[in-house]
């Protein structure tokens, strides 16, 4: 008895004393494995804080560069990635660069075409402040709106315009973004809102089509010319593409030029909604039978042209007569156009061979070394491009 006890004893020490080395060891793997972790998670911050500081730099050196659609675009790319790590700082130099731009378009020695880049400029920057605070954008762009009226006397920003503000805050508040595209309504349709309708609807269907709804209220009111009304049906049809006429010139001695805007679309479904449809057929059939009524009670098409606007339509017939005079052997019958290519070049891009791609990918393998090599780079704009791009991947 006393013999078995023993041997078990023996056994038990054996054990330990095979095992005893090897919890140390454990312990030591998992303690470096620790100190890895915390090493990466500082490494990282020290990256970010880094980063943050790099953005600010792009920032406050912006106004070095001169063209100032690419002054805008480098100070909108550096504040749309600091919003989230320094909102008040994003947020401030949102305001004073649309100040600034303002200021800039209302001074008497702005330029025409100084004007309509500072416009797109605008346009751009508010886009990008609306990803983060629409409401605040937009009482940028109201402010802007008046400023555009004094100066130019009567101008006002596009259909297009204001809805791309909208569209710009989908991805922060689809709800805030429904809101004001629906005071975009109250104008017309403008030829990005089918577009506009399918972003939406991937976030939010029933906005999507309350929205849809608002605009065939209109319809029946005769408030959208039939272009508009044309392009409604591009949303509910489910189309792929738009294409409307489109008819430019035609006054103050412009050519008269007729065309096609064509646009892609990408509807979330190509299944049709019944029920909008049927709202659709209903509003576009009232408005095709008000438009035929008023047809009827007018004078014939050919006087009806010189009733509406008889400078518009002596400028029509001016192109014609011109077009008669330097036609070969025209009989007055269909008139013909030959159209001549003597020179054909297609310009192919290289995919992933654009700048920020190159340094975000150069900054996820070697962060120092893109940094290095972007502040190599020479031109201020392009070096501020690679810093964003690099950033980006950290932040």
């Amino acid at each position: 008895m006393f013999h078995q006890s023993m041997q078990k004893y023996i056994s038990l020490l054996l054990i330990l004393a095979l095992f005893a080395p090897a919890v140390p060891a454990q312990v030591k793997v998992r303690d470096k494995g620790a100190g890895e972790a915390s090493l990466r998670k500082a490494e990282e911050a020290q990256r970010k804080a880094q980063a943050v500081d790099i953005l600010k730099g792009v920032v406050e050196s912006a106004a070095e560069i001169q063209e100032t659609q690419t002054r805008v675009a480098v100070l909108t790319g550096a504040l749309d990635l600091l919003w989230k790590h320094d909102e008040a700082y994003a947020r401030a130099n949102f305001i004073k660069s649309a100040d600034a731009l303002s200021d800039r378009f209302a001074s008497d020695t702005t330029q025409r075409q100084e004007r309509s880049e500072i416009r797109a400029s605008m346009g751009a920057l508010l886009r990008a402040f609306a990803h983060h605070d629409p409401q605040a954008a937009t009482r940028l762009l109201d402010k802007f709106q008046k400023l555009l009226e004094e100066v130019l006397k009567g101008n006002t920003l596009s259909l297009n315009e204001r809805l791309s503000l909208a569209q710009a805050s989908l991805d922060s508040d689809a709800a805030q973004s429904a809101a004001l595209a629906a005071k975009v309504l109250e104008g017309g349709i403008p030829g990005s809102f089918p577009s506009y309708l399918n972003e939406l609807e991937q976030r939010d269907a029933a906005a999507a089509a309350s929205l849809f709804r608002a605009a065939l209220s209109r319809v029946a009111g005769r408030a959208y010319n039939p272009v508009e009304v044309t392009v409604l049906s591009t949303y509910v049809f489910r189309e792929s593409e738009m294409s409307v006429p489109v008819i430019r010139g035609g006054r103050d001695g412009v050519p008269l030029e007729f065309g096609f805007y064509a646009s892609p679309l990408s509807p979330p479904s190509r299944d049709l909604n019944r029920e909008l449809v049927t709202a659709y057929l209903a509003a576009a059939g009232g408005y095709l039978n008000t438009e035929e009524n008023g047809l009827e009670q007018r004078a014939a098409p050919d006087v009806m042209l010189y009733s509406r606007d008889a400078s518009w339509a002596a400028q029509v017939l001016t192109e014609s007569v011109n077009g008669i005079n330097h036609a070969n052997q025209y009989d007055g019958g269909l008139y013909r156009v030959t159209l001549e290519v003597t020179k054909f070049k297609i310009r192919l891009p290289l995919p992933n061979s654009d700048l920020n791609h190159c340094f975000e990918q150069a900054a996820k393998r070697d962060w120092s070394t893109a940094l290095a090599a972007a502040q190599s780079i020479e031109s201020k704009a392009l070096r501020s491009q690679a810093y964003i791009a690099a950033c980006r991947n950290v932040l």
